[in-house]
């Protein structure tokens, strides 16, 4: 049932909304005057949605137009709030618009608009929160994504991983940075030296032919038509990921040891040492073209079911 608190410093505009509520089945509706009444049933009632005139007539009485809505917004982010205000106070309502309101009725329309307004936004919440929930019995998820050789989708892509890494629970928020250096480092290897075939060795050059390179490789057709393949499968207990290139692949044997501080100091060889330092495991393919990253879940880090969203 959802619970509804309408908020007005006008008796007859308040009894009005919680009367035209009434009609909507299976609705708890509660009532306030002013910002303190409203903030202390706020903190008593488990509330869905609240409706409160911003108007500038409000603030003649209990009311101080857009207080409540400031002070609701900052106890309770994820509480929605529609506003309702009368006839030349729409500078008001755009206003509470820009900073929390979800939706906006004006009195003159309260009978026609008020209660598909509350529904729409009901039922947005709903689903939200449904979503919520469902996130929170997950236990398992599995992403596939297929990039073209940009670097600048990399980000994006490196963002989701990481968030869903967290959520289940394998790092904590510290953690999410150094499994996003080398997951950043895995992808753009796959791209710039598997699909585009740039050598790493052309970092170490003063010029920017390494830069110059990427760029032209990426418009030719026989590296253009490459893709990255990322396959992602997070649980509770660890992430593994797995990213393939189409090109040609390389020796393996030629990979940096992570012991040599000498790589420290080099411009190439770099991120495949990172990405060892922050996975738990790193594993190539015989061929070169594939590598397969684990993060396995730390103790500090919080279980799925209590974490974020």
């Amino acid at each position: 049932m959802p619970h509804i608190m309408v908020v007005d410093a006008t008796p007859a505009d308040r009894r009005l909304m919680a009367n035209l509520l009434a009609d909507a089945p299976q609705c708890s509706v509660v009532e306030a005057g002013g910002v303190e009444q409203a903030l202390t049933l706020a903190r008593l009632v488990p509330l869905d949605l609240v409706l409160a005139d911003v108007g500038a007539d409000a603030s003649t009485e209990e009311l101080q137009g857009l207080e409540l809505l400031e002070q609701l917004s900052a106890e309770q982010p994820l509480l929605p709030i529609i506003v309702v205000a009368g006839r030349g106070d729409e500078d008001v309502a755009r206003e509470a618009l820009q900073s929390s309101a979800v939706g906006y009725v004006p009195k003159s329309r309260l009978l026609s608009d008020l209660l598909p307004a509350v529904e729409q936004v009901l039922d947005v919440a709903a689903d939200d929160r449904g979503k919520m929930t469902v996130q929170a019995l997950q236990t398992r998820q599995s992403t596939a994504f297929e990039m073209e050789n940009d670097p600048g989708c990399v980000a994006a892509v490196v963002k989701h991983v990481t968030t869903q890494c967290c959520r289940f629970g394998i790092t904590t928020e510290q953690e999410q940075v150094r499994v996003a250096v080398a997951l950043e480092e895995a992808i753009l290897n796959a791209m710039i030296h598997g699909n585009l075939e740039v050598g790493s060795e052309l970092r170490e050059r003063p010029d920017d032919a390494f830069r110059r390179l990427i760029e032209q490789r990426r418009k030719e057709p026989e590296f253009a038509s490459r893709r990255v393949q990322l396959q992602c499968e997070v649980d509770t207990q660890h992430a593994r990921i797995v990213i393939r290139d189409e090109g040609p692949g390389f020796d393996i044997r030629l990979l940096p040891d992570p012991r040599d501080a000498d790589y420290l100091l080099r411009a190439s060889g770099r991120g495949v040492l990172l990405m060892r330092t922050f996975m738990d495991e790193v594993v190539y393919n015989d061929a070169g073209n594939e590598v397969t990253l684990v993060k396995r879940r730390t103790a500090a880090a919080p279980l799925v079911s209590q974490a974020p969203a």
